[in-house]
């Protein structure tokens, strides 16, 4: 038996980072959705790290800087969740 779960999908860890950012306690998340407070937290610190980087860099971002976002949003596009999705409406 693994030790580990597979990932979570890109778009639900976008969501849950756009929904803890937006003021929702990342306890409240975890008990609403599986992942746990601690990873939700995990993934904000992640973001911002990933974003700082790009942010800060005077060249542009550095290379695989931001990519983790970059890649959430593609997938929440492609996925097509936003306002008015099937996602969007589980989440509120």
């Amino acid at each position: 038996m693994p030790k580990t779960r597979p990932p979570y999908p890109p778009q639900l860890r976008a969501r849950l980072i756009e929904l803890a950012r937006s003021g929702r306690a990342p306890e409240e998340l975890g008990r609403q959705f599986e992942p746990s407070a601690q990873t939700i937290r995990n993934w904000l610190k992640q973001a911002d790290r990933d974003e700082s980087a790009v942010r800060d860099s005077p060249r542009g971002p550095a290379p695989g800087a931001g990519c983790r976002q970059a890649l959430g949003l593609v997938s929440l596009h492609l996925a097509g969740v936003g306002p008015g999705s099937a996602f969007a409406e589980d989440v509120k």
